[in-house]
């Protein structure tokens, strides 16, 4: 009782896919779309008319019923016949692969559009990965052709019908000797069809891996130390390994594919050659004229390609179900955390204060919190440091005032309104932001600088303000050199170039709120000064907040430092008083001074 339960929720399935698919290429070119399906029809329809013409030219031929003429006309039809199905023929490419164009990068910007709606945490989540990989990777082909089996489905039933019609009419018998094989042969392909796809979907994991290591060979990011450290070969056998590990699989279900293949090839031939014995056998006493012998040859022919089809259209879809569903995993994958989406909630119109109450956070699959109870007064005009250990909790608390992460404990309000209240696009937008893993965009410099406010993008005198800021503007040749090598004529940039290119993206933008995570990280002591500098003068009247390991360097234009351990806060105030009042700072500062 479940078989039958399970295929039925199949066929639903797969009926639900289509019309999805059908409102995809809809939307690429429902023009093209409705041609697909005509045209499927006429070929349906056109090789049965096409054989019935042919016999009739041939049984006239041999018994002489009528004049040349209408043998003229009959040879006409049908090679004007057999020229409209090739006509037809090339229309159809045309407008299957420009509907498959069009709907490759429909289905590709409807994969990008739901990355924007994922969050931090789901970048946290290795399975996320795996979706996007498993998304990307389904691709045009894919579902075009899960349609594209749709169509030849009903177009090989049309043709099925009509050379079904022609052999009843005088053998009904043979019909079923046509049917058996086709049937046997297309659970044979489903069952391994469906052994191919858990192979595939078990392996997305390693297969992200050997991307990784390919990338890591191929990218400059990685080279210098995989020359230092000769990494190369370890990585390449690496790389070859987990690919000799999927040929291996890959081998063995192949091998016992084409045994049984083999073995219904030996039966299908068998059964074929009997009935062909039989109709030729049947015209050779006299029983049917030439005519009719080729309409009933290419009739059994035909039904049996039409059945083979029409079952093997049958296992394309079921096929293409379990793999076009990983694009509608991932398409229906829910973003929903409970508050306010990227273009929700109220309007932030300025950030006044900042009131952290009761704040805790928990990692996914983590035993302790990164944060506990958190509790924070910041008021305008004021420039704050986070100082602590590595994974103390600053970059985390960082990222949920940037509005990355909303799955906390407590409250954070900006100025009246709570942080969860206020749509996460609309928070961004009164916020400058550099993180310490800050991107490298290997474009242009006024692209890397204007990236922090896209409106900026015609303004070239706001992009030399915020290089000026940073002391670039010298470094670089124009606005348009480009950044990085992987593009010609590229320049490359050394690890301090880059973050100031990094901290101009954050300067350009007049913000309410600044946030720098560790910006003095790779800077020297001369640039580094200029950057504090200007991040003090640019954050007055607002609210600046600056994560950063070097006491030295902030303790003196900053109002107040906040001190965390261990998820928590130590203490807070200025750096005379913390000496006196928090052991967790001094080791810190003594540390870096080499005290003690």
């Amino acid at each position: 009782m479940q078989k039958p339960q399970k295929h039925f929720d199949k066929v639903v399935e797969a009926v639900k896919y289509f019309v999805r698919i059908i409102q995809i290429l809809a939307c690429a070119g429902k023009l093209y779309l409705v041609t697909i399906v005509l045209l499927a029809i006429a070929f349906g329809i056109i090789p049965s008319i096409s054989v019935l013409v042919m016999q009739e030219i041939v049984n006239t031929l041999q018994t002489s019923i009528r004049s040349f003429e209408q043998i003229v006309v009959l040879i006409i039809v049908y090679i004007g016949i057999d020229f409209l199905g090739g006509v037809l023929g090339l229309i159809s490419g045309y407008v299957e692969n420009m509907l498959q164009m069009k709907a490759a990068i429909t289905l590709d910007m409807s994969v990008l559009e739901k990355v924007k709606e994922l969050n931090l945490r789901d970048f946290e989540d290795s399975e996320t990965y795996n979706l996007i990989q498993r998304a990307m990777g389904t691709g045009i082909s894919r579902l075009f052709s899960f349609f594209k089996s749709f169509v030849l489905f009903f177009q090989s039933l049309i043709s099925l019908v009509m050379f079904s019609i022609i052999l009843l009419s005088w053998k009904w018998w043979l019909l079923p000797l046509v049917f058996v094989m086709p049937i046997i042969n297309t659970f044979v392909s489903a069952h391994f069809g469906k052994k191919q796809f858990i192979i595939q979907k078990n392996r997305a994991g390693e297969s992200r891996k050997q991307w990784y290591f390919q990338y890591l060979l191929t990218n400059d990011i990685a080279f210098k130390e995989i020359k230092t450290f000769n990494l190369g070969g370890y990585f390449r056998s690496k790389h070859k390994q987990i690919s000799l590990d999927f040929l291996k699989q890959d081998k063995h279900l192949l091998k016992r594919r084409t045994r049984a293949q083999f073995i219904l090839l030996v039966i299908d031939q068998a059964i074929s050659a009997a009935m062909f014995v039989f109709v030729i056998t049947t015209a050779f006493v006299g029983k049917i004229l030439l005519g009719e012998l080729i309409t009933y040859t290419r009739s059994i022919s035909n039904i049996k390609s039409s059945s083979q089809g029409l079952l093997s259209h049958i296992n394309s879809i079921y096929q293409n179900v379990l793999y076009i569903s990983q694009y509608f995993d991932f398409i229906d994958m829910n973003t929903d955390t409970g508050s306010k989406g990227e273009g929700e909630g109220l309007i932030l119109d300025a950030i006044p204060s900042i009131k952290i109450s009761n704040l805790s956070y928990r990692y996914k699959d983590k035993d302790v919190n990164a944060l506990s109870n958190i509790n924070i007064n910041i008021e305008g005009n004021s420039l704050i440091a986070f100082i602590g250990k590595n994974g103390s909790g600053k970059t985390t608390l960082v990222k949920i005032l940037s509005a990355l992460y909303n799955n906390y404990e407590g409250d954070v309000c900006f100025g009246e309104r709570n942080l969860r209240d206020i749509g996460a696009e609309e928070v961004r937008k009164k916020i400058g932001l550099l993180f310490q893993d800050f991107v490298k965009y290997e474009l242009s410099v006024k692209e890397n600088v204007a990236f922090g406010q896209l409106d900026s993008f015609c303004d070239d005198n706001a992009i030399i303000q915020a290089l000026l800021k940073t002391g670039m503007q010298d470094r670089v040749e124009g606005l348009e050199t480009q950044l990085g090598s992987w593009f010609d004529s590229g320049v490359q940039l050394s690890g301090g170039e880059w973050l100031r290119i990094a901290l101009s993206r954050a300067f350009i933008r007049d913000a309410e709120l600044y946030l720098l995570d560790e910006p003095n990280s790779a800077l020297d002591s001369v640039s580094e000064k200029q950057v504090l500098n200007s991040f003090k003068e640019l954050a007055r009247g607002k609210i600046g907040i600056i994560v950063s390991h070097r006491i030295a360097s902030i303790k003196n234009i900053v109002d107040k430092i906040i001190v965390f351990d261990s998820g928590s806060i130590d203490a807070c105030g200025t750096h005379d008083e913390l000496l006196r009042t928090s052991k967790v700072y001094r080791e810190l500062y003594e540390q870096e001074n080499g005290i003690g």
